[in-house]
């Protein structure tokens, strides 16, 4: 593999259950969120019971948005830090390929926004679905709205064979196209989806799973049934939702506009365009949005007061993490060839992390209380990110989102604590006294700075216990998600973002044959408790469950948690836009679930 390489001298589902037979009907639709899959945070009281939840509190200037009438036109001018790995979504696997495709084609179901919705209970409300039913977690009949129309050049109605050709075209069944490279996820639990008239759809699973559309509407895009032959899927986008794909000029701008017959119209969306601008570095993205030529920017702590100084009207906003967990993953990790196939000697490296320190490098954390911004706390991530707080396990042990919860084990807490002498006890037990050498795989132009500074202080707490990491840092799309997130490719450690959700971080890095499984993880108990959780039909039971993983996954500690993204982030938009502080959602959905219902004041 190609890259730099630098040697350190010396690392949706609510608190409610299922009924037997459930039919989701449409509901309000909400309204907007941060772009780019970052959205404020908040506490609510049915979201957050407990009296020790870390709640996080608005930062200065974010208020909510005044009662006014939205205004149509205007452009939402962004940027996204590199370019899409692809254009089309069932070929591309990163994340800036599945934000774009949110903008242009529909789901079935999206996750819900709105005033007083917790987005991290991953509620979902229909897309270009009208509801579903299901007697017994195994079929789901789900009927389509009558009103959903693909963009030119198909311009017609979408019907059940739309939805049903894109389950082929993603499983390889359509002639001329590879199956998109995350099928097998699909396919071990989806045995058939039929089309019973032109208007319902059957799925019909291998058993019962009680999380169906809350995790399907995040990757199941529906594309009309002439994608290959009436357009190039690879070079246009052609879909049903809020945005019309207009042109893309790569390391430049993407560009679409208002469709004005989108189901959830006539209103919205309220802006006429979008312009999505390549710009990879953070400074002049930041420049630009002080100039007033991006609508909202990123903020490092260490620029808060230049933004309060350059741009006072701009509304600083609290906000989830675009990456809600970083991890360190181990290439075969169960290889016995291998120092870290002992677990001893990942546990060894995990306790090597002073996670608060990190925190404090990676954010500025002491500049942040110098603003008097309230609600800072230093939260640990574990598999499940500490923005998710109905499913996230405290690796500190002080949360719990509801009595009786599970809470940490004593020994799985002493794992993720900093204590680099019981680190190299451990390294001694296992039989490496002084330690071993290995690669750090990263890329370091992609994730931000957060991401960068711990990439470099994993290396260096990691050598105060012997552990010797070369961090080689390749490029983006041709080595990290190519070689290395498809192939698995590499030899060493990885440090990498998790995508957000809650079984995509159960399924994906721990079931053999999925795309993030990235050390080809084999081990029975998981897989045998990942699939009880997507059995549960109760979802608060199935909640629990998830804690409960946790506790088995650090018990063998494949897989390191990182506190990037556990403080939060935060986020400025120009002082004219509304309704970015009221109305969130986590993900890659957001241009569909979230813009439209943006909008200016003049």
């Amino acid at each position: 593999m190609m890259g730099s390489s630098r040697r350190n001298p010396a690392g949706g589902w609510k608190g409610r259950r299922w009924p037997r037979r459930r039919v989701l009907q449409a509901g309000a639709i909400g309204a907007a969120t941060l772009p780019l899959g970052i959205a404020a945070c908040g506490d609510d009281e049915e979201s957050a019971p407990s009296p020790t939840s870390p709640g996080q509190s608005p930062a200065p200037g974010m208020t909510p948005t005044p009662t006014e009438t939205p205004r149509r036109g205007g452009v939402w001018r962004i940027a996204m830090a590199g370019d899409p790995s692809a254009l089309d979504p069932m070929q591309g696997t990163a994340l800036p390929t599945h934000q774009l495709a949110g903008f242009v084609y529909s789901g079935l179901f999206r996750y819900k926004a709105g005033p007083g919705v917790d987005p991290t209970t991953y509620t979902v409300e229909p897309d270009a679905a009208e509801g579903f039913e299901t007697p017994d977690g195994i079929e789901y009949i789900v009927k389509l709205k009558p009103n959903v129309r693909f963009h030119p050049p198909i311009d017609r109605l979408m019907d059940a064979e739309d939805v049903v050709f894109s389950w082929r075209r993603l499983i390889g069944e359509v002639p001329g196209f590879a199956g998109a490279p995350y099928a097998a996820t699909p396919k071990a639990y989806i045995d058939t989806i039929e089309a019973i008239d032109a208007r319902t759809v059957r799925f019909r699973l291998k058993a019962a799973r009680g999380d169906l559309f809350s995790y399907e509407n995040k990757w199941y895009w529906v594309m009309p049934k002439e994608t290959g032959t009436a357009f190039d899927p690879a070079k246009q986008l052609v879909g049903s939702g809020p945005w019309i794909f207009e042109s893309y000029t790569p390391g430049s701008i993407i560009k679409l506009r208002r469709n004005d017959q989108w189901h959830f119209g006539p209103d919205v969306p309220y802006m006429d365009a979008v312009e999505i601008y390549i710009i990879p570095e953070y400074a002049t993205r930041f420049q630009q949005f002080l100039a007033g030529r991006l609508d909202y920017v990123d903020v490092f702590a260490s620029d808060i007061e230049r933004l309060r100084s350059g741009n006072p009207s701009a509304k600083l906003l609290r906000a989830h993490a675009e990456l809600p967990v970083t991890i360190i993953a181990f290439s075969t990790v169960q290889n016995p060839s291998e120092p870290w196939s002992d677990p001893r000697i990942r546990k060894a490296l995990s306790m090597s992390f002073d996670r608060d320190a990190m925190l404090d490098a990676a954010y500025d954390f002491r500049n942040l209380e110098k603003f008097g911004i309230e609600g800072l706390k230093r939260l640990w991530n574990n598999e499940i990110a500490a923005q998710d707080r109905a499913y996230w396990l405290d690796p500190k042990g002080e949360f719990r989102f509801a009595d009786g919860d599970p809470q940490i084990t004593a020994e799985n807490k002493r794992a993720f604590a900093y204590d680099p002498a019981e680190a190299k006890k451990l390294l001694a037990a296992a039989g490496l006294p002084n330690g071993f050498q290995a690669d750090l795989f990263t890329t370091t132009a992609r994730y931000g700075q957060a991401f960068n500074t711990v990439t470099e202080l994993v290396q260096q707490y990691a050598a105060q216990v012997g552990i010797d990491l070369t961090i080689r840092d390749v490029d983006y799309s041709s080595v990290y998600i190519t070689q290395i997130v498809v192939q698995k490719n590499f030899r060493g450690l990885l440090h990498i973002p998790k995508r957000t959700g809650i079984l995509a971080n159960l399924r994906g890095y721990f079931v053999p044959g999925e795309i993030a499984n990235y050390g080809k993880i084999q081990d029975q108990a998981l897989i045998d408790a990942v699939a009880a959780i997507e059995r549960t039909l109760d979802r608060d039971e199935a909640r629990r469950k998830v804690l409960e993983f946790q506790n088995l996954a650090n018990d063998r500690m494949y897989i390191i948690p990182l506190p990037v993204g556990a403080l939060g982030a935060f986020v400025a938009v120009q002082g004219n836009v509304r309704n970015a502080d009221v109305y969130q959602v986590p993900g890659q959905g957001w241009g569909t679930e979230v813009v439209p219902y943006l909008w200016k004041a003049s």
